[in-house]
């Protein structure tokens, strides 16, 4: 198994940032990572998106909901081929600090092909590092709070 992370503090309540969050539609307008989604949030269905990696073709992923507690955590399982194979959960984990949040984005990646695509899990850490950065931007403007400072 191999886990990336990224956190990121923003200026917004976590009802704000998991809007954001959940609009997968809106991906496209400001997502650099993921730039096409659609589906809802509520465990058992299943969403789809298109990743686009530095340097690679955009890739479509179908994952299904597994947790969805709004505000606090969203959690997906993607499997590719066989979970044997490749599978991936990702997580978004929100917590309150003071009158913003602090959000974690985590993937878990498990399978027999995990040592052969060390160079798309790196890509993918940095994908998590860019839309962190953006959705900040986005939930902080839906929030009202200044931008540029």
């Amino acid at each position: 198994m191999r886990i990336i992370e990224s956190s990121i503090g923003i200026d917004a309540s976590p009802d704000v940032v998991w809007a954001s969050i959940v609009e997968f539609e809106a991906y496209q307008e400001w997502n650099p990572f993921v730039v096409k989604g659609s589906g809802s949030a509520v465990v058992g269905t299943t969403l789809d998106f298109m990743f686009q990696l530095p340097g690679d073709k955009a890739t479509r992923v179908r994952p299904t909901v597994r947790i969805a507690e709004p505000g606090r955590h969203l959690r997906w399982e993607g499997i590719t081929v066989h979970r044997v194979i490749l599978s991936g959960e990702h997580e978004f984990i929100l917590e309150p600090v003071g009158t913003g949040t602090k959000l974690l984005q985590r993937e878990y990646f498990r399978g027999l092909a995990v040592p052969f695509i060390d160079k798309t899990i790196k890509w993918a850490e940095q994908g998590f590092h860019d839309m962190n950065r953006a959705l900040k931007q986005r939930a902080e403007k839906a929030a009202g709070v200044p931008q540029g400072e």
